[in-house]
């Protein structure tokens, strides 16, 4: 699902302090965004995608290796949720380099927009956005 012309929400899903720090300024610098929301363990962040439907984030940047839950499994987890959620998801894989076999995994998943590198940029953010803004 392509994103509108508004601010958007982003959910980050990494577990690294320095990351989430980094990502906190990155995204007070950018003028597309109205909230950002932290999560270190992929299973919280589900949980909170379920309880909350009706707000769901426009992004998440989620980060292949976490522990409790790795981003492959976050990936599986959404992709047997219901479609009124699963069909709104935007997710953007943050990684400093993904293993061939995990980036076959994610490119499966059709909520799996693109791939970023950490740290990634405001440029980057910015990139992504007008990308997803075009699309239907």
């Amino acid at each position: 699902m392509g994103l509108t012309d508004n601010k958007i929400r982003i959910m980050f899903i990494d577990d690294d302090p320095i990351d989430q720090a980094l990502y906190r300024r990155m995204c007070r610098r950018a003028d597309d965004v109205e909230s950002i929301e932290f999560f270190s363990y992929a299973d919280d962040a589900l949980d909170e995608l379920t309880r909350r439907p009706d707000a769901l984030p426009d992004l998440v940047f989620l980060d292949m290796r976490i522990p409790r839950m790795s981003g492959i499994e976050f990936l599986q987890a959404v992709g047997s949720l219901d479609g009124a959620i699963r069909d709104q998801l935007n997710v953007i894989i943050a990684t400093t380099s993904i293993h061939p076999d995990d980036k076959d995994a994610a490119t499966a998943f059709p909520f799996v927009k693109d791939f970023a590198t950490k740290p990634i940029s405001k440029e980057q953010l910015e990139k992504i956005v007008s990308r997803l803004r075009k699309e239907p």
